[in-house]
């Protein structure tokens, strides 16, 4: 397993349901949202890629 890609395929509504019960604090489920939606950058074969979140990729 790639370490690295995990949470790229991990399913995130199942992730959301596991915080639910497990993490009390409503603003720290918040904050977990927003990083697990948030779009970032990478560089993959000399190609800029942009990620957006929920692990889709998309070429620019």
């Amino acid at each position: 397993m790639d370490v690295a890609k995990f949470f790229d395929e991990m399913p995130h509504d199942k992730l959301r349901k596991a915080m639910d019960v497990h993490i009390e604090e409503k603003w720290i489920r918040q904050l977990i949202d927003r990083w697990l939606e948030a779009p970032h950058y990478a560089v993959e074969d000399e190609q800029l890629i942009y990620r957006q979140g929920r692990g889709r990729l998309r070429e620019e």
